[in-house]
């Protein structure tokens, strides 16, 4: 086999379609009694100390190149360029740092996959902050939240995202009511709750980049 693989496209499509270029798949096998060691035959390429540096690269080289969308309500799609992500990225973990977050009181995220949730992550990331993404299921089917009680009793966050009201039950079931909340949309009147636009405003990030300038590849990312 050589060195590297490509995938090809299929007649017909190469218009549209770029080859790729894959890693070797082979391991060395080595048994030693009950426990099988497998060695990637490939060496491990350079990498960035920390995922985020993938971002600050491409901001700079493709500033305008979307980096994520969704539809949103009408159907009518929503973009994120990789400069806009990183702008809000920065300002999102600004605002994450005022509220005390660490590793013993990291960010807990309840609802699925959206842009939000992502923009989120990445501050957190930015921040030196951990956060947990946790199956929605384990708020909106569960009907004890045993599974929800367990990471939260776990994890003891400092802070909880959810996108809607449709989370109330739960959060309300067995998240402290001394922690605040960030919603999308919507408010728990009986609750701290930050909308999550308001986490674009701060300008002085300047203690955000310091934050991300500490973090490195011994730092805790996500449980």
């Amino acid at each position: 086999m050589n060195k590297e693989s490509s995938i090809m496209a299929p007649a017909g499509l190469s218009d549209n379609l770029r080859e790729v270029t894959v890693g070797r798949p082979e391991v060395n096998i080595r048994i030693d009694g009950n426990v099988t060691y497998l060695h990637a035959v490939e060496p491990l390429q350079p990498y960035p100390d920390r995922l985020l540096d993938c971002l600050v690269h491409w901001a700079d080289v493709r500033a305008q190149q979307t980096f994520l969308a969704q539809r949103d309500a009408t159907a009518q799609w929503q973009h994120i360029t990789y400069a806009q992500m990183l702008k809000r990225t920065r300002s999102i973990a600004q605002s994450l740092l005022s509220f005390g977050l660490s590793v013993d009181r990291p960010l807990v995220l309840l609802s699925g996959n959206d842009l939000e949730h992502l923009q989120l992550a990445c501050a957190a990331l930015y921040a030196g902050i951990p956060y947990c993404p946790v199956s929605p299921a384990y708020s909106l089917v569960s009907k004890d939240y045993g599974k929800l009680r367990h990471v939260i009793q776990t994890l003891e966050p400092g802070l909880v995202f959810a996108a809607d009201e449709r989370f109330a039950g739960a959060i309300r079931a067995v998240v402290d009511s001394d922690i605040p909340l960030i919603l999308t949309r919507g408010n728990f009147v009986e609750r701290c709750c930050v909308q999550f636009s308001s986490l674009l405003q701060p300008a002085d990030i300047a203690e955000a980049d310091a934050a991300f300038a500490a973090t490195g590849p011994e730092s805790i990312a996500k449980f």
